[in-house]
């Protein structure tokens, strides 16, 4: 996050990533937050070749996102500002929808997928972290 208001966040895209310019032509673009288990998925977006899309269920979001089908949540955003900074792009995005499933957050940390330790993850069910 960035700002409450207005409901900001941002992404960071490389720029010899193949779908910068896309990001760059586009006025809406989405965050897919994936759920644990989806390891596979994690990795066939984090790859620089091939269609990532093929074969993965999703759904048009305002301005043509891609929501992907299954995932823990959905943020969907207008792009508000571009910044180039060092060897990525900065995307701010105004939150404009969003949804959100049951389930634990797919993490990466570290070089490797961790997982919530039981305490933390009830935390953010019963308690203010």
């Amino acid at each position: 996050a960035v700002s409450l208001n207005p409901p900001l966040i941002l992404v960071c895209i490389g720029h010899n990533s193949g779908i910068l310019s896309k990001f760059r032509k586009s006025t809406h673009f989405a965050v897919n937050i994936l759920r644990e288990g989806q390891e596979a998925l994690s990795n066939r977006f984090a790859t620089l070749i091939g269609d990532r899309f093929a074969g993965v269920g999703w759904n048009p979001g305002p301005g043509g996102s891609p929501l992907l089908l299954d995932c823990l949540a959905q943020v969907e955003c207008l792009t508000h500002k571009i910044v180039d900074a060092g060897d990525h792009a900065v995307f701010f995005g105004e939150v404009i929808g969003g949804s959100l499933g049951d389930g634990s957050p797919l993490l990466y940390f570290n070089r490797g997928y961790r997982t919530l330790s039981p305490r933390i993850a009830a935390l953010g069910e019963t308690e203010e972290l």
